[in-house]
């Protein structure tokens, strides 16, 4: 068995094995601890919370808005009287509680928040951490405004979720979150 790989490259383990004169070669690669934050663009920005509560990278581009809890960043110029952001919501919760047990509790809460609440797809995700998510895709409105996309990833650890949200108007979701996501997955 012979493992290559450096700092920054995926671990290569390669077997092989020889039985009745033929040989049988097979190569298993395994992320090392350097590609923790493997997907997250180039360019990105680190910024840690100054409470220590999370990190994650963002695009150099993107405007800084609410420096309060949630913390905003807004993604795009305005467009339709509406600017298209992401934010970062820390929830400490009173126990250790399971992603699953977590995300039930808030998918049934957010029809109370969001009229006319609508998930469009749920998925079970790896951040770019390797720490698990979930990735979740509804729809609907705040108050009195237009109904609009989102796209929230989740992330529980021990006592603590950690939610990533980036809202747009329908229209312009599908486009925006691909240039978006990646970043937001770099949540930890």
């Amino acid at each position: 068995t012979e493992t290559t790989g450096g700092a920054d490259t995926t671990a290569a383990t390669t077997a092989t094995q020889t039985s009745g004169g033929d040989t049988t070669t097979a190569t298993t690669e395994t992320p090392t601890t350097a590609d923790a934050n493997a997907g997250v663009p180039a360019d990105a920005k680190a910024f840690a919370d100054p409470g220590g509560a999370y990190t994650i990278s963002v695009n150099p581009a993107w405007e800084e808005g609410s420096v309060s809890a949630p913390r905003i960043w807004y993604t795009d110029q305005p467009k339709d009287g509406f600017r298209d952001n992401a934010n970062v919501l820390i929830e400490n919760l009173p126990r250790t509680v399971p992603i699953d047990e977590y995300l039930a509790l808030s998918l049934k809460n957010a029809p109370t928040l969001i009229k006319g609440f609508t998930v469009q797809s749920q998925e079970k995700i790896t951040l770019a951490n390797g720490d698990e998510g979930v990735r979740l895709q509804y729809s609907g409105s705040i108050s009195n405004s237009p109904v609009f996309t989102f796209l929230a990833l989740v992330t529980v650890s021990d006592s603590r979720a950690a939610t990533v949200t980036f809202t747009a108007p329908p229209a312009r979701f599908d486009t925006s979150v691909k240039s978006v996501e990646p970043y937001l997955r770099s949540i930890d």
